[in-house]
């Protein structure tokens, strides 16, 4: 069993009443996830809300269901290119949320403050619930730029990890340097822009 997966989780928390902590917090979003992308057109049923009782019972309850729906499918019909594309796209998500869980990890150890995020070019509104509401009374779907976010933060983690215990100490003064860098190429985009405005005027 992976760990960090549904089935492990549900050993402990399929008995609890209100999940309260942030990691559990972040855990059940993740599982919320794994529903909204199972979810078809034709389904009725509500996500839990997380702060309900049981709520990861009846949520966990509702993955299992659609869970087996798919694999039922799934062995009822030959391999297609739109199969093998939805499972490259799950794993694109599934991967997206995992790597949100390890970078809130990650800041609630401290080894990620606001200038390692500047740094990794983890955005603010980067690690926000990967779900959105669309219209009210209308379950929530996958974050219009997900696909982006999970880019940006799967490259951050690989960058965090290749990183010496050295490198990540020189990170205040790298970023320093980082943001002089920025300033100067844009001052310099702003001295190129005038002197391009001014040839103009001289043509003309």
């Amino acid at each position: 069993m992976q760990q960090g997966s549904p089935e492990q989780l549900n050993r402990r928390l399929g008995q609890v009443e209100f999940i309260g902590c942030e990691a559990d917090r972040m855990f059940y979003a993740r599982l919320a996830g794994f529903v909204t992308a199972l979810r078809r057109p034709q389904d009725t049923f509500d996500v839990p809300e997380v702060n309900s009782p049981y709520a990861w019972r009846r949520c966990y309850s509702i993955y299992l269901q659609l869970q087996a729906r798919e694999d039922h499918e799934r062995s009822h019909r030959p391999d297609t290119a739109e199969d093998r594309n939805f499972a490259a796209s799950q794993k694109n998500w599934n991967d997206f949320l995992a790597d949100i869980g390890s970078i809130k990890e990650l800041i609630a150890k401290n080894q990620i403050d606001e200038i390692v995020a500047e740094f990794l070019d983890i955005r603010r509104g980067d690690l926000d619930s990967p779900l959105r509401a669309t219209q009210p009374g209308m379950p929530n779907m996958r974050r219009h730029d997900w696909l982006d976010v999970a880019q940006r933060l799967s490259k951050a983690l690989r960058e965090w990890g290749s990183l010496s215990a050295f490198e990540r100490q020189e990170i205040p003064s790298r970023l320093k340097s980082r943001r002089q860098d920025r300033r100067i190429g844009a001052l310099e985009q702003r001295v190129a822009a005038l002197e391009a405005q001014l040839n103009t005027e001289k043509a003309a």
